[in-house]
């Protein structure tokens, strides 16, 4: 029975030290994702010609 229970300990030992790290991947490519669309933006803003307003 004990046997049987390490087992169980290790197999959800296991399954927790690769989920977690995968969903913590997940959350960093997605602020990646998220950095670049922001870094894309301002450099579209920045090609925009800019007009004086105070003419």
């Amino acid at each position: 029975m004990t046997a049987l229970l390490d087992i169980a300990a290790l197999s959800v030992l296991l399954l927790v030290l690769t989920f977690v790290p995968a969903l913590g991947l997940r959350a960093e490519a997605r602020i990646t994702a998220q950095l670049r669309a922001a870094d894309a933006a301002r450099a579209a803003e920045s090609r925009r010609p800019q007009y004086d307003r105070a003419a």
